[in-house]
């Protein structure tokens, strides 16, 4: 038998080497996919794995992770699930959505938590174009949240009939809309979060409505759009500037219906003063508040 030279057992072992290294690629189960993932990479790349996170079948997809690293000496930022669900909506740009558009932004929308317990969300309605005010309260409740409009419950009834007097009415010259979008749990105050993932639909709202006078309807309005602390009372008889718009400010109506002997008063004062404000005629015989 004739003896293999060196060249032919060389090449050998290299084959050799080859099969063996294929062989374990072959057995050695795929890389599980990262707690988070960088910024750069293309969305098509990590919406599928968001996707298993979120329907929890990949536990290796932390929602909550956001977190910084460092390669190659620069700081790299990390994404998680939940960044992608709840992402920073004020860097959003819907400068060149119509109101129709930005509605059904918001019909889909999942920027927070709200999302996930909402029947219907409550964009807003009325008169569309100029109208004589924008009234925005804080957000919507148990009636609003089943039919999807701003204000139809027992406090958006007895709002109705603070305007009967002045006016005013969404039917003609009004527009409703509220801080939130979907009603928070328990009707609770929105949080901060909520808030700010809300207020750039507001924003544009307001800009392609363009209200003569913006009324702010209880103090989660007041606070989240005049950017203080301070209480209704004290804000109350006072003109503030939003989006170069005059904007006053009164209580919420299911807050009047829980304290009217107080509050009733009040709040028809602000009437008159939005009437003043407007030019409407004020009929005081009609007094409804």
């Amino acid at each position: 038998m004739m003896k293999p030279d060196a060249q032919t057992v060389s090449a050998a072992l290299a084959r050799l080497a080859r099969n063996i290294d294929e062989a374990e690629r072959a057995m050695t189960p795929p890389s599980p996919l990262p707690a988070s993932l960088p910024l750069d990479i293309p969305d098509d790349a990590f919406l599928p794995f968001i996707r298993d996170a979120i329907d929890g079948e990949n536990p290796s997809v932390q929602q909550d992770s956001l977190e910084k690293g460092k390669e190659d000496g620069r700081q790299v930022q990390f994404l998680g699930a939940s960044d992608v669900l709840f992402p920073d909506t004020e860097a959003r740009d819907y400068s060149s959505c119509s109101l129709k558009e930005l509605s059904t932004l918001v019909s889909s929308c999942k920027n927070c938590r709200l999302c996930e317990t909402r029947t219907y969300t409550v964009f807003g309605e009325g008169q569309e174009e100029h109208p004589v005010v924008m009234v925005i309260g804080e957000g919507p409740g148990r009636d609003e949240d089943l039919s999807g409009r701003p204000f139809v419950g027992k406090g958006g009834q007895y709002m109705d009939r603070w305007f009967a007097p002045i006016g005013v009415s969404r039917q003609t010259n009004a527009y409703i809309a509220n801080i939130v979008k979907c009603r928070p749990p328990g009707n609770r105050d929105p949080l901060p979060d909520e808030v700010q993932a809300c207020i750039p639909y507001l924003r544009r709202q307001i800009a392609l409505v363009q209200p003569r006078v913006i009324l702010l309807a209880g103090a989660v309005a007041a606070h989240a759009i005049l950017e203080t602390k301070e209480g209704v009372g004290a804000l109350r008889g006072r003109t503030f500037s939003y989006m170069n718009i005059p904007v006053i400010v009164t209580y919420h109506p299911a807050g009047v219906l829980r304290n009217l002997d107080r509050l009733r008063a009040p709040v028809w004062e602000d009437m008159k003063r939005l009437a003043s404000m407007v030019g409407l005629p004020v009929h005081a015989g009609k007094k409804q508040t």
